[in-house]
């Protein structure tokens, strides 16, 4: 069984630290994060979910970009109750 490198566990936890500080060494993390993932690509395989979505959490604080979970529903109508009228 593989594990995560303890290069990139170092990484990940350091990140975690630093989002929840909002420590400027954010995007310094981040970029060393991806060069370990560049160099071993399977690493990204055997990370748990919660190790990926430390990643996220860093991202989505450098980028301040944030992933929505709730469709928005609209009142538009649908296509089959469109008349002639409507356009």
């Amino acid at each position: 069984m593989q594990t995560v490198s303890l290069n990139l566990l170092e990484k990940i936890t350091a990140l975690e630290f630093s989002v929840k500080e909002r420590a400027p060494n954010l995007p310094i993390l981040l970029s060393e994060i991806k060069e370990i993932l560049l160099q071993d690509p399977e690493q990204v395989t055997i990370m748990t979910e919660e190790q990926i979505a430390v990643i996220m959490s860093g991202l989505s604080a450098q980028t301040q970009t944030y992933i929505t979970t709730k469709i928005a529903t609209g009142t538009k109508k649908g296509l089959k109750n469109i008349t002639l009228d409507d356009i």
